[in-house]
């Protein structure tokens, strides 16, 4: 028998075509691929390969009923990057030849869309509840906008007046507690099947009512409509944490695409500034009424679109150094370097990742910086001096921020004002206290970014294995950055962090990057936090067989995927 053929095939007897690391059958079906030297456990006895083959059809059968949605998130992404107004565009459904697809396919008509209604149900309530208390603040467990700033108003009205996102909530709660089950005892398979048929029906609702959404921006024209533009944007930011939650793979790109082409329009029509597009412009343009007493406190639309504006804007620049190419969205990086806490305190995307806007912008520019060296590289024209100037101005950026830091957390803030209600807060031990909000307490992951930065910049400096020594050193303060983290539940917000660190880590210092790993196992069950662990060990078994690749974008699509880690 040759060994040469993924275990995946033999066991539903299907022909291989032997490709690597992921054969061209399990790749269409998008499964996992297992070649091994060794027959594995699974395949031992006869009731281990039927129950293998049991969890395959599963697989197979979601990997179907997602494959419809993105088959609907990428007519979506085409309708909105092929026409420059929205007001004049017709929209067309693809035309799949799979019968599944096109029975799930929404119907559109010509006639004028009625916008979903909500009905309040006593379950509709639970969901919101239940996603505000407890999903969100596991998916975004920096984010902790005080009453003064306007809270998390904007979650609870947009999920009691869209019906796409009620829908999509329900189901990414929905997911999140099949994943992590509420509930262990007797009764606990029946509500995992019931939570899992939730999911299913309430995700299909989900697409749904972003296409009527769509639609209805088709018809009206997305400069009469910025407040459906940004509640379609939040959709669709919705359907990409959606879709990094489940399973690992590459159709995030259709779902990054079409919401940074939307974003994209709604600055056109409604951030202009002169001749430039600006954040700040469409956050004034979003301005009416909040509520007396809160002067700076955003409204429902403000702040639906600064929190996934925040959420885009991240996802854009970790991509970049995934795709090898230069931030879709880096026209609006000047607004977020320049501006201050009080020019601009709303698009601010540590309160997001944790981790100082600054930091991320300088990733971006170290991914700007591979793609010229690159670029360089392949016309023949690369300057080793230009190259290490570039690297140098980067470096001190990072330097210097990072001396910053240091500063600042060795400085006691004992006379910053503290608000009575966040005394109160603090002192009742609540989530939400002063305490645990305060950004001095985020500062280990800012450090710890600050390194993989330094890293990530030290991998596109160096030209071979043999001069690595500094990369090894850089990996080193990596891993005592992460003994700093307090909390378990900022790991999985590390995830690219965690990432380079294991994929230049020496064999040395694998040990210590497992242990990190195991840290974070309990956030597996995610996908970007799976991607990240697998994409570690694929690159060390590389390794180990002397097929060394310092290139951080070629390891990160080492899975037959890019992996985007946010």
């Amino acid at each position: 028998m040759k060994t040469s053929i993924c275990w995946t095939c033999r066991l539903r007897h299907k022909k291989c075509d032997e490709t690597l690391p992921i054969c061209g059958a399990c790749a269409a079906l998008e499964i996992d691929c297992h070649y091994s030297p060794r027959k594995p456990q699974w395949l031992q006895t006869e009731k281990r390969r039927l129950e293998a083959l049991t969890r395959l059809k599963a697989q197979v059968k979601r990997n179907v009923k997602r494959r419809r949605g993105i088959t609907q998130m990428r007519t979506i992404a085409n309708e909105i990057d092929s026409s420059p107004d929205l007001g004049t565009f017709e929209p067309c459904l693809g035309t799949s030849e799979d019968p599944l697809t096109q029975e799930t396919m929404v119907e559109l008509s010509s006639e004028p869309v009625t916008p979903p209604t909500i009905t309040p149900t006593e379950d509709r309530t639970a969901y919101i509840s239940v996603y505000m208390d407890y999903i969100f603040p596991i998916l975004f467990p920096f984010y902790r906008p005080y009453i003064t700033q306007g809270g998390r108003l904007w979650l609870l009205s947009l999920a009691m007046n869209n019906a796409g996102f009620m829908s999509s909530i329900t189901s990414i709660s929905s997911l999140v507690l099949w994943l992590v089950p509420a509930h262990v005892g007797p009764g606990q398979a029946s509500c995992a099947s019931k939570t899992l048929e939730e999911f299913h029906a309430q995700a299909s609702v989900a697409l749904g009512n972003m296409q009527h959404d769509l639609q209805h921006l088709h018809q009206r024209g997305i400069e009469d409509c910025l407040s459906d533009s940004v509640h379609l944007l939040a959709n669709m930011m919705q359907q990409l944490s959606f879709e990094l939650i489940i399973a690992p793979s590459g159709n995030w790109q259709t779902h990054l695409d079409a919401a940074t082409n939307l974003f994209e329009q709604i600055l056109e029509h409604h951030g202009r500034d002169g001749p430039t597009r600006q954040l700040s412009t469409v956050i004034s343009n979003l301005t009416r009424h909040s509520w007396p007493g809160a002067v700076n406190a955003l409204n429902a639309d403000q702040g639906t679109f600064t929190f996934f504006s925040s959420i885009l804007l991240f996802a854009d620049i970790i991509s970049s150094t995934v795709l090898d190419q230069p931030a879709k969205l880096l026209e609006y990086h000047c607004e977020l370097r320049h501006c201050n806490s009080r020019q601009n305190s709303h698009i601010a995307l540590e309160e997001i990742t944790g981790c100082h806007t600054w930091v991320l912008l300088a990733i971006s520019d170290i991914s700007n910086l591979s793609r010229w060296k690159k670029d360089q590289m392949t016309s023949g024209k690369l300057s080793n001096d230009e190259l290490i100037y570039r690297a140098a101005s980067l470096e001190t950026i990072l330097n210097n921020g990072l001396g910053t830091l240091d500063q600042h957390g060795n400085t006691e803030n004992n006379s910053q004002h503290i608000p009575p209600l966040e005394l109160l807060l603090n002192q009742s031990g609540s989530p939400f206290s002063y305490s645990k909000a305060a950004p001095d307490n985020r500062l280990p992951l800012t450090r710890t970014w600050i390194y993989a930065a330094r890293t990530y910049l030290l991998s596109v400096k160096v030209d071979s294995i043999t001069e690595t020594s500094e990369l090894e050193i850089s990996v080193k303060q990596i891993i005592r950055s992460f003994d700093a983290i307090t909390s378990s539940s900022w790991i999985r917000w590390l995830a690219w962090p965690l990432c380079v660190a294991g994929i230049y880590a020496s064999k040395a210092q694998r040990s210590a990057i497992c242990e990190i790993m195991d840290l974070a196992s309990g956030f597996n069950v995610f996908g970007t936090m799976k991607a990240a662990v697998d994409i570690i060990k694929k690159t060390w078994q590389k390794r180990d067989a002397r097929e060394c690749c310092l290139d951080l974008s070629t390891c990160l699509n080492s899975l037959g995927y890019p992996a985007l880690l946010v």
